[in-house]
């Protein structure tokens, strides 16, 4: 893997969310596949809001 993407804050409403796991959930993908992305999706908006927080206490 050599692409690294520049990185940005994801801003997805919790409807948005829900619909896209429903439509990884229903792809070709395989079921561990399927798992995997999700589990990706959910770890990568906490750390968002993680890091986020911690840069909030930060400054106060």
């Amino acid at each position: 893997m050599s692409h690294h993407p520049e990185s940005e804050t994801v801003v997805v409403s919790p409807e948005e969310f829900i619909a896209l796991e429903q439509r990884i959930s229903e792809s070709n993908l395989s079921p561990a596949d399927s798992a995997l992305v999700i589990k990706s999706l959910h770890f990568m908006l906490w750390l968002q809001r993680s890091l986020a927080h911690a840069k909030l206490r930060a400054r106060a």
